[in-house]
């Protein structure tokens, strides 16, 4: 049996959610730079890169959506 997770459903503007975005890839890259081991400093920087790509497609989905 499995259990539910009752998350909130969090909404942002198109400008909110590319500043979070944002904030997170700083972040993983802040922890890159601090990262103990190569294998979770390339995790970092991965998941840095990811958010970053992230925000830049927020105006393009953002703009079919309310097409």
């Amino acid at each position: 049996m499995s259990e539910q997770c009752n998350h909130d459903i969090v909404t942002r503007s198109p400008e909110e959610e590319r500043k979070y975005m944002f904030k997170r890839a700083e972040h993983h890259r802040h922890a890159a730079d601090n990262a103990a081991d190569t294998s979770s400093r390339n995790i970092h920087l991965r998941l840095s890169e990811l958010y970053h790509n992230q925000a830049a497609l927020i105006d393009v989905v953002y703009s079919d959506h309310i097409r």
